[in-house]
C-alpha cells in the first residue's frame, strides 16, 4: 500500500472558483489515502470518484488530483490528474 494525497478541485460551470456561505473562496478539498501500488488500481480510483463527484455537482468542473510526497524534496509530487468533465486522465 502506498500513501497518497488525494486533491479535488472544483469550480462552476463557467469555471469560476466557488465561495461558501460566508462568501469566502473554498479552493478545493485535500486528504490522505492508502491506495494499494497498482497502477490499474489508482486509475479506477480516481475514475471512480470523479465520476461520484459529478453526479453529486453534475454541473459542475471537477479535477482529482493524485499526489504522491518525495522525501529528497520534502514536496508532494502529482501522479495523476483526472479531468471528470473531459474524462480524460492524465500520468504525469
Amino acid at each position: 500500500m502506498g500513501k497518497y494525497k488525494i486533491d479535488i478541485e472544483v469550480r462552476d460551470s463557467e469555471g469560476k472558483i466557488i465561495h461558501n456561505e460566508d462568501g469566502n473562496k473554498v479552493l478545493g478539498l485535500k486528504y490522505n489515502v492508502e491506495l494499494p501500488e497498482n497502477k490499474f488500481l489508482i486509475e479506477r480510483e480516481l475514475k471512480e470518484l470523479g465520476i461520484s463527484l459529478k453526479a453529486l455537482m453534475p454541473t459542475h468542473q471537477i479535477e482529482v488530483s493524485l499526489n504522491h510526497f518525495n522525501n529528497i524534496s520534502g514536496t508532494y509530487m502529482t501522479m495523476y490528474s483526472y479531468y471528470v468533465s473531459e474524462g480524460r486522465l492524465v500520468k504525469h
